[in-house]
């Protein structure tokens, strides 16, 4: 069931449910109409999701809680209420979880995207964040929870949990995170001292019975404060004995919750293989602890500590790789040293984790890897390097340690870590840029790992809860992302500096990290989106703060996003062909601009990239006078229709179509695929074409409740429409009537009869093309309209495709529904605001024999990041249909010089694939390998160059590439499923104002591993 199926039965559920609030005095029953109800009421409630205490038998059966079980093994603790029970069973949201007694697979919902633990992990943030949020007053329900079946039931579950390879080795950074939330430390064996301790203050001053059941259940750092402030309270009402004890209590607490420092971690060394790599690195780390961090740690012989950086006067040895690259070292920095072999102990901690078999000794190593990040976190403030090579240094550390602790996969710090290397010289600008880039991708792989992790329970408890949308951005300023991002800024800020960069954003000077995707300009108000949900509305007069572009984007003013998605995208393509200006930014970029949300603004990105953000008072003259043009996407473009040919109204196979009929009998998809068929015959699958003229002929018959034909009514349409233009001169209204007209129109052509004699022939040219009858074979059917691949116009992604389609009743609705989606919307908005004849649509429709790939994606025949034309741009996720949806795909630079640079990892947790029965099922992966082999890679490279070859001047006269091409692996095989030229915007890029805005490159810039930093922290 998904989201959005299981929220729909909210009201139905909660409906039929009473919700019990127990009021003092007075028991009073009120219905809830929503989940937003029913958590205020947990959160009035003394008991919260619970209704009474009971005892849980080992044989199975639940006891009275005045009836303990009569054989050991017994636990005893809350019994969730009907409601808590219902809403479980029915939308799989689970409230006030008791971890002991629940069945270890039950709790990880394998099946289910590991749900379930992820929403324990949620709903403690969720109590956190807003003073025990459904249990802010069942925090004191006594009995409710036991802290220590939980812990030993945490314990257990971790074991199980990390004893099998395939949480080590595909969800790392998930198991980690999960051993972080989990309660099953014992801290220093103090916490049985702690329970008891408070139970005998609590007897003799029931005063204390709050805290007591809050030590007793759900125990954290935050109870000594809460003895403290208590002592401060009632010192003058309690004896001396007690107040002794609740002295002695406050410093045990004070000891089980002091940070971890680097002596503590000796406890570990009784915990782990003591020949192991990790148990002779860290006592290499207690070693140097003791003796001073001024050199290098001394390695044990065997072990996989890696030598570690040290500041010089001149520049910085490199941390974390297997070579130092050091000038003549003069002063070492202990604390760079300290930096360099936590992080390399994290690192060992992850290759070396799966070696020992058992789970208790893996969770020693991960409480170890925890542990050992807080140290970090501590201590790194204190490295602040001075020059540009230190400052690398800091930041391979960091990347390093982010890699350590599964934000970074194994293979991903494979493509990092060569290029994070100090130079042991000076270096080119363009070498250091590398460096740059590197550190930039690290941050964003990093923070797009922590998304993707628990995107799925953010979107099902943000309808009800909004607090829950903060979770990431908490997850992320705790953990070493936020050093490695302020190290990465720096870094970014240095090479922006060093390569003319002038970006303006308001006056945030030089804190801001931002970079252009799509040159281009723009006046609008600034609308800052901190989460994108179903009920967004996109206007185009607004420019956009988003946390990653959606998947179906209505047009917009402007983009600036925390993630740019995949470049290849057809949000991305359609904003680059379009001229909307589009950028990327950091995290912290996006909350500084927060403050400006509701301000009109001008702006501007260059095409080498640079941008301006301003408020649209401080415009120049000339940049009134630029937008007073309409902008680059101002002047419409007017779709031909002088060679539409609608008297072909039959069916006509794939391979008899040509790139010249594009336009004319069917649009450029078919048009074009069938070129590709007769160039590449085994790499396209069969496939048949609907033209324009059967689309035609059906639009000619009478549409019900009308007395016009549905053409009639659509033509009538438009001419109405232009005369309340010329009448009220409001495009809004005007948009507003064509609208309601079109969605009329759409229903109509959903439920419009197909032709029999179409119906006929349609099943004969199928049974001929795919060799089966119609209804036993799985096809896509896409629409494929005049309106697409335009000289200046895409329309990547404007209308319907029905994937993966079998039954015969399916397909004739499918074909109804391909040809009713251009009249949507988006679609119509989308042409309006950008085609001067919009109404002049037509589709045909391309329907292929579906291919169940393993991998697919899209191939761009140029360097979209470098502008190079002999580069190829490559972006894979698995399964079908993988990239053009905004997925965040892996994506590859394949250089002309022969290196592959790895842009972006995958971060999509599901991808699609296409069973025989038809409909499409949706599967959970990892990131632990990546999805194109160097093999495939290889591959794509020959692809592009023989596709470059065989279709010069084929889509267009004179028109040699760039090509956007989107194609799949199954079983090793290339499958191609359409090609389209490449449309980018010259206007934009073209555009005086722009071009004067790019700064010639600095040539001859030598950078120096010495050099002193000029961007400080910020």
């Amino acid at each position: 069931m998904t989201a959005d199926s299981k929220l729909n039965r909210i009201t139905l559920i909660i409906a039929l449910t009473a919700v019990a609030l127990f009021v003092p005095g007075t028991p009073e029953t009120r219905e809830a109409s929503d989940l937003v109800a029913l958590v205020e009421a947990f959160k009035k409630d003394p008991r919260g999701p619970y209704k009474r205490i009971a005892w849980f038998c080992a044989d199975g059966t639940v006891r009275a809680a005045k009836d303990p079980c009569p054989e050991p093994g017994g636990m005893q603790h809350a019994v969730p209420k009907d409601v808590t029970l219902q809403i479980e069973q029915e939308l799989g949201i689970y409230f006030g979880q008791i971890l002991a007694g629940t069945p270890f697979d039950i709790f990880l919902d394998g099946t289910n995207g590991f749900s379930r633990l992820k929403q324990f992990q949620l709903e403690k943030f969720l109590r956190a964040a807003d003073d025990g949020w459904i249990m802010r007053r069942a925090q004191h329900y006594r009995g409710a929870v036991q802290a220590e079946d939980e812990s030993a039931w945490g314990a257990e579950f971790l074991a199980w949990l990390l004893a099998p390879d395939w949480v080590l080795t595909s969800q790392f950074y998930l198991g980690r995170e999960i051993s972080r939330d989990i309660p099953h430390r014992e801290i220093e064996g103090r916490a049985p001292r702690v329970r008891a301790m408070s139970k005998r203050i609590a007897d003799v001053y029931p005063a204390f019975m709050d805290i007591r059941i809050k030590i007793h259940g759900r125990p954290d750092a935050a109870d000594r404060q809460r003895v403290t402030a208590f002592i401060g309270r009632h010192r003058n009402k309690i004896s001396p004995d007690l107040l002794e004890q609740l002295q002695a209590l406050e410093r045990d607490l004070e000891t089980m919750y002091r940070s971890a420092t680097v002596s503590s971690l000796e406890r570990y060394l009784g915990r782990i293989p003591q020949d192991s790599p990790v148990a002779r690195a860290l006592r290499a780390i207690l070693r140097a602890d003791v003796v001073g961090w001024a050199q290098p740690v001394t390695k044990e012989p065997g072990t996989a500590i890696a030598p570690t950086p040290a500041e010089t006067d001149t520049t910085q040895a490199q941390a974390g790789v297997d070579t130092v690259a050091a000038a003549v070292p003069v002063v070492r920095n202990p604390t760079a040293v300290k930096c360099g072999a936590i992080a390399d102990l994290l690192w060992t901690i992850r290759e070396y984790i799966s070696s020992p078999g058992d789970g208790a000794t893996r969770l020693a190593m991960m409480d170890l890897s925890l542990d050992l990040e807080a140290i970090l976190l501590r201590t790194v403030p204190e490295w602040r390097p001075e020059t540009i090579g230190g400052l690398v240094a800091l930041t391979a550390v960091l990347a390093k340690a982010a890699a350590g602790c599964g934000l970074v996969e194994v293979w991903e710090w494979g493509e990092l870590q060569p290029i994070l290397q100090v130079a042991d010289s000076t270096e080119t600008l363009a070498a250091f840029s590398q460096k740059v880039d590197a550190a930039r991708r690290a941050v964003e792989w990093g923070a797009a790992m922590t998304r993707v992790a628990y995107e799925s329970v953010i979107a099902l408890y943000a309808e009800f809860e909004p607090l829950a949308l903060g979770f990431v951005d908490d997850r992320i300023r705790v953990s070493i992302l936020l050093p490695l991002g302020d190290a990465a800024g720096r870094l970014m800020r240095e090479g922006a500096r060093l390569a003319g960069v002038t970006n303006r954003v308001f006056d945030l000077g030089g804190g801001v990290q931002i970079r252009g995707l799509n040159p281009g300009f723009a006046v609008g108000e600034l609308e800052v989106i901190k989460e994108i949900t179903g009920e967004v509305s996109f206007s185009p007069e607004k420019i956009y703060v988003l946390p990653y572009p959606p998947a179906d984007l209505e047009p917009v003013a402007g983009i600036v996003s925390v993630s740019e998605g995949n470049a290849v995208s057809h949000v991305q393509l359609l904003a680059r062909n379009l001229g909307i200006p589009n950028a990327a930014i950091t995290q912290r970029t996006f909350e500084r601009l927060l403050d400006y949300a509701g301000d009109r603004v001008f702006y501007a990105v260059s095409p080498r990239g640079n941008v301006v953000i301003k408020p649209a008072s401080k415009m120049t003259t000339e940049e009134k006078d630029l937008i007073g043009t309409g902008g680059p996407a101002g002047q419409k473009i007017a779709v031909p229709t002088d060679k539409l040919n609608i008297d072909i109204a039959r069916v006509i196979t794939l391979d008899s179509l040509r790139a010249s009929d594009s336009g004319r009998i069917c649009g450029p998809k078919a048009a074009n695929l069938g070129q590709l068929k007769l160039l590449f015959p085994h790499r396209v699958a069969p496939g048949l074409v609907i033209p324009f003229g059967v689309f035609r002929r059906h639009m000619d018959r009478p549409m019900p409740g009308a007395d016009e034909s549905y053409w009639q009514f659509l033509e009538e349409t438009f001419r109405r429409a232009e005369r309340h233009r010329e009448s009220t001169g409001s495009e809004g209204a005007v948009a507003g009537y064509v609208l309601s007209r079109l969605s009329l129109l759409r229903d109509a052509i959903g439920r419009m009869p197909v032709l029999p004699e179409g119906r006929e022939a349609f099943a004969r040219v199928f049974y001929d093309v795919f060799g089966d009858s119609l209804g036993r074979v799985p096809v896509f059917i896409r629409s494929d309209t005049n309106m697409e691949d335009l000289a200046d116009f895409t329309g990547a992604g404007l209308n319907l495709t029905a994937a993966n389609v079998v039954a015969e009743g399916n397909i004739l609705q499918a074909i109804r529904d391909v040809w009713a989606s251009p009249f949507s919307e988006r679609s119509y908005r989308w042409r309006q605001r950008y085609l001067a004849n919009p109404e002049n649509v037509f589709p045909s429709i391309l329907i292929l024999r579906s291919i169940d790939v393993d991998k697919s994606g899209v191939m761009i025949t140029t360097g979209l990041e470098s502008a190079n034309p002999n580069d190829v741009t490559v972006a894979f996720n698995r399964g079908a249909g993988g990239a053009v949806a905004g997925q965040a795909a892996e994506m590859y630079l394949l250089r002309e010089d022969g290196a592959d640079i790895l842009l972006a990892p995958a971060r999509a947790g599901r991808y699609t694939r296409l069973p025989a029965a038809g409909g499409t099922s949706r599967e959970y992966t990892g990131f632990s390998r990546p999805i194109l082999t160097a093999e495939e890679r290889a591959v794509l490279r020959t692809l592009a160059a023989e596709i470059k070859q065989a279709l010069a001047g084929v889509l267009g006269e004179g028109f040699e590439g760039p090509y956007d091409v989107e194609l799949g692996f199954a079983g090793g095989s290339v499958w191609l499923f359409q090609v389209r030229p490449l449309v980018e915007n010259e206007r934009a890029r073209s555009s005086a104002y722009l071009r004067a805005m790019d700064t010639e490159p600095r040539k001859g810039v030598r950078v120096s591993p010495g050099d002193t930093v000029h961007a400080r922290n910020g």
